[in-house]
């Protein structure tokens, strides 16, 4: 047998005939070819045993109503500065699967430094993924116990991946089917009896940190750091969870341990940001069929126009200039309120994210102005004006 023919003899008796044909995976990729991928990969599975993401659970509750805060491993950080502001949460927003956050972006850093952005795809089903030059990531099914997958071509290392639902691009959407997503990290978590049991952001159910599922050993083999948190109005005036010792609090990767029962308890439980690192790149050495990393990472959903700020206001014109922040979608417009008459004065106006609108607008001194969020109906938060507790601005 010539040598050619005996190494491709061997390769085929260890990785099977399918290692000679490596399936390429690439940006852009066809969601008939990535689904074939999948497919062939069988991303299903069943998950693990365990409570459910919304079931009362007296057996681990306090005598105040909550669970225990999970600690968090030395391999996983939270920071919470910079927090952000949103509505409240989606209905049902603690079961979402990879089909339903298409849009998002994720970056990559290669083994040799280089990056690349590319955006979440809905798949078929319940499935969603990202396919770049030379890797995949797949998720499908409820993110609270089903696997995110990652797969790389031959060659191709990966030393860190970055995912940001919370920038999901919305401004596509239908009205009332606008949302941006968040990591749900656990934090306070609910517990029975119901009416007695708060949850640390009231909507978003159970939450847990990235546990790695893949490879089993060795264990783990990353490094994560959550940021952005996430804050809804909800919470803000939830009488339970609206004060100061809830509030987020930062944890360092590696932290000394501390004499304290709160030592790396989180005190939020939602981030719009996940930063995966791998210290030692992962991917490029394995066939393909082989997954080269996978993890659980629980995921929430939240209405994303989040408050407006009034730039100015010339009376002498009525020009109303504000600025609106709608993580990258969301409609809303300005109501007016005279004793019992609503009625809309401008907008609606359709958002993409960080956008600055003006509006002709003469302000009456007998009544009430506010911004309203289109897809919830809800008012939003009045920044650099006086507001009553409806967040109103009455002149």
């Amino acid at each position: 047998m010539k040598k050619t023919s005996l190494l491709l003899a061997i390769s085929a008796s260890l990785y099977g005939t399918y290692a000679l044909a490596e399936d390429q995976l690439y940006a852009g990729m066809p969601t008939a070819a990535v689904e074939s991928f999948l497919d062939k990969m069988d991303i299903s599975e069943e998950p693990p045993e365990g409570m459910s993401e919304n079931a009362p659970d007296p057996g681990l509750a306090s005598f105040m109503g909550l669970d225990p805060a999970q600690r968090l491993p030395n391999n996983i950080a939270v920071d919470s500065s910079n927090a952000i502001y949103l509505p409240k949460m989606c209905p049902e927003s603690f079961a979402v699967n990879g089909y339903e956050m298409a849009k998002f972006p994720v970056t990559v850093t290669f083994g040799d430094e280089t990056q690349e952005t590319q955006w979440w795809t809905a798949g078929t089903g319940t499935k969603g993924y990202v396919a770049g030059t030379g890797w995949l990531l797949a998720q499908k099914d409820d993110t609270w116990n089903h696997r995110w997958t990652l797969f790389t071509n031959t060659g191709v290392s990966i030393k860190q991946i970055v995912l940001k639902p919370l920038e999901r691009k919305a401004s596509g959407d239908n009205p009332g089917e606008k949302r941006v997503y968040t990591f749900d990290i656990g934090g306070k978590r609910p517990s029975a009896p119901a009416p007695a049991a708060p949850e640390h952001t009231p909507g978003s159910a159970r939450g847990q940190f990235v546990k790695q599922t893949l490879p089993t050993a060795p264990s783990p083999i990353f490094t994560a750091t959550y940021t952005d948190p996430v804050y809804t109005v909800t919470h803000d005036t939830d009488p339970q969870t609206n004060n100061a010792p809830l509030d987020g609090n930062t944890i360092p990767l590696n932290e000394a341990p501390k004499l304290s029962n709160n030592y790396r308890k989180p005190t939020h439980d939602l981030y719009g940001t996940l930063t995966i690192d791998f210290p030692t790149p992962v991917g490029g050495t394995t066939p393909i069929e082989a997954i080269d990393f996978a993890y659980i990472a629980d995921t929430d959903c939240v209405l994303p126009v989040r408050e407006g700020k009034v730039v100015s206001y010339d009376p002498q014109t009525n020009t109303l200039v504000m600025k609106i922040l709608a993580e990258n979608g969301g409609l809303a417009a300005i109501m007016q309120r005279c004793g019992a008459n609503v009625s809309t004065v401008a907008g609606p106006f359709d958002l993409t994210g960080d956008d600055t609108i003006t509006a002709s607008l003469q302000l009456q001194s007998d009544c009430c102005y506010s911004l309203m969020n289109v897809d919830t109906l809800e008012t939003v938060k009045l920044l650099k004006v006086n507001t009553n507790a409806d967040n109103e601005y009455c002149p």
